[in-house]
């Protein structure tokens, strides 16, 4: 199975902007990327554009077919879990997932408190690996600056076991 490590945190605490800068900064480095968003009170995906309209109209299944691009909408009846969406990434050499926060997988929280006493969600759990966060905290993991990409990317594919030359990608 390929690596999946978790990004979580509270609502607007950054973990979006976080993983996106990640993703650009591995696949600089050569690694191939699958990305699983979590969006636990649903979503609407292209609301308003063409793409969407069969969907809406009741299909069941959705494909918007591109030149080097696709998109799926599709009725699951169930909120699905990382390892089931996992079919969808042949080809990536790790998976990177937002939000999650229950499951027993490596995670990284991306910590912005709204205020003084607040704490991170996932103290105490052991697949907590590291906190991204401004404030200094008493923590039993490393500590990242949301701003330091570059330590934070190598920190990533320490913990999936990835060297820069383990990529899937052709030379």
């Amino acid at each position: 199975m390929k690596p999946l490590i978790l990004f979580v945190g509270s609502s607007n605490s950054g973990k979006t902007t976080l993983m996106a800068s990640i993703i650009s900064r591995l696949r600089e480095l050569g690694f191939k990327v699958g990305a699983i968003k979590h969006a636990p009170h649903g979503f609407q995906f292209f609301k308003g554009k063409d793409s969407s309209l069969h969907k809406v109209a009741g299909a069941k299944v959705s494909i918007v077919s591109g030149p080097d691009m696709i998109g799926i909408l599709k009725d699951t009846g169930k909120d699905m879990s990382p390892f089931e969406l996992m079919g969808y990434m042949e080809g990536v050499d790790l998976v990177l997932v937002e939000g999650f926060k229950r499951l027993p997988l490596p995670k990284i929280e991306v910590f912005n408190p709204s205020s003084e006493g607040d704490l991170p969600l996932c103290l105490g759990d052991p697949n907590l690996k590291a906190i991204v966060s401004t404030r200094a905290l008493n923590v039993d993991v490393p500590i990242f600056d949301p701003r330091d990409i570059e330590s934070i990317t190598r920190f990533v594919l320490e913990l999936t076991g990835l060297e820069r030359g383990d990529s899937q990608r052709s030379p």
